[in-house]
């Protein structure tokens, strides 16, 4: 839940929501202002918002070690 997230305060997020999907590349700034409404969270105020292909992200199956590459490089460049 929301509620249990920003208690988390977590120090990255990973945005997998299907309004990051919306075109070939899904956009940072768009799932930075979607948190940023929650600026106590400190992946909003260090701007560690992270939004990612869900469907290249998130399911199983034979490109599952894409999509732990793709992860990585997402988290740690």
């Amino acid at each position: 839940s929301l509620e249990w997230l920003i208690a988390a305060r977590p120090e990255l997020l990973i945005d997998l929501s299907p309004q990051a999907e919306t075109s070939d590349s899904p956009s940072p700034d768009d799932a930075l202002a979607f948190w940023s409404r929650w600026p106590s969270l400190p992946a909003v105020a260090t701007g560690r918002v992270l939004a990612l292909d869900a469907t290249k992200i998130s399911l199983p199956g034979p490109a599952l070690d894409d999509a732990l590459r793709a992860l990585a490089v997402a988290v740690h460049g």
